[in-house]
């Protein structure tokens, strides 16, 4: 008997052949316009937001005023920060110092804008001179009145000892030592022991900026120990935006890697490029010691440095953690530069007197984050040790 034959599959239309889902060609369809929709979403955010960074207009510019800040976008510590932020600040806020300067970018009020002499070598008299170079912690931005030259005045040293303060407020490393280069040739026959004061905390980041709040002199590295010098100017904050444009960059990006946190601390400062710019920095103040060194040292003075810390490095158990601490430390020590330092000293008064650390500081006002009176007395031994030639490091 034979197998019954299967009935057989009856043809398929090519109308149903056409019909017939295609799922791998639908898929490549849906990701296309996915694609596309992302990318013009993409464009629309980034161009809505230069709108608002760059263009702001009427209403804009009052609803949007929160997105306006350079934080948001780059490190405060970066060069794209000081950058962004002089051009997002409102053309009417945009004022100079108090005593702009075409080489150094500002001075301090008082000094001779043309020979930088200061305003009180006349009250030294014939006692032996101190000089001391450095920012607002050399300058004492948290009391003026209570600064390191008064407290000299009023120790066992005022009698025979009198020191030139050249501390301006703002300064990096670079603009302290090209102040120091820049006068002391005046005091070479009085034979003055020569203080560079730095704050480890700022001093050495500052070194990599081109603006900070108003254009400053900068460096990088040229071959294998010099330094190539970048002036100031225009010294006129419109005219300097204009000359220096900004670097193309995704700003929605830059938002979304700052503050959506989904980006871990490594993915921003990878953006940011951190680490190039770090290393950039550490051979250009390497080079800046030297160069110190070279001023004081081929007129035949001695060249001490302060080193001064606020309250964030005051507050570890050991400061060499901190990069910038080990970084100074080393490079001292190799180019022969003696040193004392603020953080001795005052953890060494906070033991004797029981006080806190934010005890020494300003919490608010103009000096707000620098030693106030107390936090001066407390550190001034530093410096009376660097007199006395007792220093920390040798």
């Amino acid at each position: 008997m034979q197998d019954p034959t299967p009935p057989a599959t009856p043809p398929r239309s090519e109308a149903a052949t056409e019909d017939a889902p295609q799922p791998r060609r639908g898929r490549w369809r849906w990701m296309r316009r996915l694609l596309v929709t992302s990318v013009i979403t993409l464009l629309l955010a980034e161009g809505g937001l230069r709108i608002v960074l760059f263009h702001p207009v009427g209403p804009i510019d009052d609803w949007a005023s929160g997105l306006r800040e350079a934080s948001l976008y780059a490190h405060p510590r970066t060069p794209l920060y000081w950058e962004l932020r002089a051009r997002l600040k409102p053309a009417n806020q945009r004022k100079p110092p108090l005593a702009p300067h075409d080489g150094l970018g500002w001075i301090s009020p008082g000094q001779d804008p043309v020979t930088l002499s200061h305003p009180e070598v006349d009250q030294v008299a014939d006692r032996q001179l101190v000089v001391l170079y450095g920012d607002s912690f050399a300058k004492c931005a948290g009391a003026r009145e209570r600064c390191w030259q008064h407290l000299l005045d009023e120790s066992e040293l005022g009698a025979t000892h009198a020191m030139l303060n050249y501390g301006v407020g703002g300064y990096g490393l670079d603009q302290s030592v090209m102040m120091l280069a820049s006068t002391i040739e005046a005091h070479v026959e009085a034979k003055p022991l020569v203080l560079l004061g730095i704050l480890v905390d700022d001093d050495l980041d500052r070194c990599a900026l081109r603006i900070r709040g108003w254009p400053k002199p900068s460096f990088t590295p040229k071959g294998t120990d010099a330094l190539q010098a970048h002036g100031a100017s225009p010294l006129d904050i419109d005219e300097w935006i204009a000359a220096h444009p900004l670097p193309q960059t995704w700003w929605s990006w830059r938002l979304l890697v700052r503050e959506s946190g989904l980006f871990t601390r490594e993915d921003k400062e990878q953006l940011d490029s951190i680490a190039e710019m770090e290393q950039s920095m550490r051979t250009v103040c390497a080079r800046l010691l030297r160069r110190a060194k070279t001023e004081t040292e081929f007129r035949g003075l001695e060249l001490a440095v302060v080193l001064f810390h606020g309250q964030r490095l005051l507050e570890l158990e050991d400061p060499t953690t901190n990069w910038r601490e080990a970084f100074l430390r080393e490079h001292l020590t190799r180019e022969g530069i003696p040193w004392v330092s603020s953080y001795s000293t005052l953890h060494a008064d906070m033991q004797a007197t029981g006080r806190e650390l934010p005890q020494y500081f300003l919490a608010k006002g103009m000096g707000r984050g620098h030693y106030d009176a107390e936090g001066n007395e407390a550190v001034f031994p530093a410096i009376l040790d660097a007199i006395a030639g007792r220093y920390e490091g040798d």
